[in-house]
């Protein structure tokens, strides 16, 4: 499996958070044709949003998600690719830090709600963390998540790694 991985430059306000995110959705068709998964990376639709004003971060997540997502959809059905993105996701039960992989058909095949949220998750952004791994086959690959803060979390890993991953 050929996988791409894009990490773009880190925003300083919030235009540059809006040029981010959208050049974003103009990565897929960026990749080689032969390219099977893209990685976005963690918060992608709100790149760089400052934590000091948590209203302003969930009400650009309310106004931008949908369509961040269907872009991304659209982009995996055109592009042939299947696509990783993690976002800022609103569930009934609150904000999470959530990975979503969208297949080649557009589909979205994978949800995992990040599980070991850092204490700025936690206290600060009052996310709701996630409570099981989570693994999906995607032509002949099996693929599960870590997210960040979850490095520091080794007995998180053996509980992955009985789920043989390949990626």
């Amino acid at each position: 499996m050929k996988i791409a991985i894009s990490q773009l430059k880190y925003p300083s306000n919030y235009n540059e958070t809006i040029e981010v995110m959208n050049e974003f959705l103009t990565v897929p068709k960026r990749c080689d044709k032969d390219t099977d998964l893209l990685v976005l990376p963690e918060y992608a639709n709100c790149p760089g949003m400052p934590l000091k004003d948590l209203d302003a971060i969930f009400e650009h997540c309310r106004r931008y998600n949908a369509g961040f997502l269907d872009s991304l959809k659209a982009s995996a059905v055109s592009n042939n690719l299947n696509i990783c993105v993690n976002m800022l996701y609103e569930r009934r039960s609150g904000f999470t830090n959530t990975t979503l992989i969208i297949d080649r058909t557009g589909g979205i095949v994978a949800e995992y709600d990040k599980t070991h949220l850092a204490y700025t998750e936690l206290d600060a952004m009052g996310l709701v963390p996630g409570n099981k791994p989570v693994f999906v086959e995607i032509e002949g690959a099996v693929i599960t998540f870590a997210v960040c803060f979850e490095l520091y979390f080794p007995e998180f890993f053996e509980t992955l790694a009985l789920g043989k991953p390949d990626i």
